[in-house]
């Protein structure tokens, strides 16, 4: 495993070492770098495989050119064995993913006239999501929004000063308690269209996903703070600025 060099007329053979542990994930360049490696797996080797180029796939391990395509980081893990968490992206085992064209309403009637009016509303608040989400934040006390922004936030979340981020401890907890929202609530059923069987769709990205499905429809990890980072202070004899907890 290794690259050539040409010297003259000669050539020789560089040996790739490969880490004993893949990297943790935040920079993919270096994720496929090594599961290339770990392969045996020359550039050119690897970008058959992925059928591209040795120079597009030199410049993606060195991060001088980005990858956010999910469907062509989902190809990447699998031609080269990347789980795809390490990606960023997670595999689709989600029945939700698939729409079901028997759902669309084609018939004249009360079925199909919910599910165009829940297109145009969608269209509609789209278009002045901008303009809607600061009218929205108006609605909440000043005290729970961020001087000058519209954005929204909790009593206890404001610290004094200025926080750096990198002193903030990121803690994450895979096991965590459901949402109290689900998208389920008699209250939310005016937002969901109609289901050919007469009832509402049960949840809102179920009618998305078969009215009108986005480009991007993928199932990712949610990060929600389940506690708020205490005032600067010291805690076992060292400086600390705050701790946040994260829960999937």
């Amino acid at each position: 495993m290794g690259k050539q060099v040409g010297v003259g007329a000669r050539w020789l053979h560089v040996a790739e070492t490969v880490a004993a542990a893949p990297p943790d994930g935040s920079d993919v360049g270096e994720v496929i770098r090594w599961y290339r490696q770990r392969e045996g797996l020359t550039q050119q080797d690897a970008a058959t495989l992925l059928n591209t180029t040795q120079s597009r796939l030199s410049k993606l391990e060195k991060g001088s050119q980005a990858l956010r395509d999910i469907v062509e980081l989902r190809h990447v893990a699998s031609k080269l064995g990347i789980p795809p968490e390490r990606l960023g992206v997670l595999p689709d085992r989600s029945g939700d993913a698939t729409p079901r064209a028997e759902a669309v309403s084609l018939d004249p009637g009360p079925v199909r006239d919910s599910q165009e009016r829940w297109r145009g509303v969608r269209a509609e608040l789209n278009g002045h999501r901008a303009l809607l989400g600061d009218l929205a934040s108006d609605l909440y006390p000043a005290e729970q929004r961020i001087a000058g922004t519209s954005v929204l936030t909790a009593e206890g979340w404001m610290p004094d000063e200025p926080v750096d981020l990198a002193a903030v401890e990121v803690q994450w907890l895979p096991e965590s308690p459901p949402s109290d929202i689900t998208g389920k609530a008699l209250e939310a059923a005016g937002s969901r269209a109609a289901l050919p069987s007469g009832k509402p769709y049960d949840r809102y990205s179920r009618a998305l996903r078969d009215l009108a499905r986005p480009k991007l429809f993928d199932n990712r990890h949610l990060c929600r703070p389940r506690g708020a980072p205490p005032a600067r202070g010291s805690r076992h004899g060292r400086r600390v600025d705050g701790h946040l907890t994260l829960r999937a």
